[in-house]
């Protein structure tokens, strides 16, 4: 489940690819159970960033930070396509394995990163 929500303004002609609605059923069906906030930014590139932070002395807990992004509206059902064709599929492999190693106890890196974006030509970019 996602514990909180911030959904920014965005100019007219920008569309948000990703939709709450679609982040939590993934998240739900794949039985994922961690701490995610999830903040809606203006900006065109990352389309979707995801940043894995771990406990620290002010916060007890493994947590998600996931940063939603823009695209062009004449490109957002393409976008939407790609974020649940590709993306989204990739982000529960990716956030799967980081599970299995805290369940395992492994001593994960400090910087653990999912980013998609489309490049100049509109292609997707997924860099984990």
């Amino acid at each position: 489940m996602i514990n909180s929500i911030e959904k920014n303004k965005i100019p007219k002609n920008l569309n948000f690819v990703l939709k709450t609605k679609q982040l939590e059923e993934i998240i739900i069906n794949n039985d994922i159970n961690i701490h995610i906030d999830l903040i809606y930014t203006n900006g065109i590139r990352p389309i979707f960033e995801v940043f894995y932070l771990k406990p620290n002395q002010n916060i007890s807990y493994n947590r998600l930070y996931i940063r939603a992004g823009t695209v062009l509206k004449i490109n957002v059902n393409k976008a939407r396509e790609q974020m649940n064709e590709k993306i989204l599929p990739e982000f529960i492999i990716w956030i799967k394995k980081i599970t299995k190693l805290i369940d395992n106890n492994y001593n994960l890196p400090e910087n653990i990163y999912f980013r998609a974006y489309y490049n100049d030509k509109n292609e997707l970019i997924i860099k984990k």
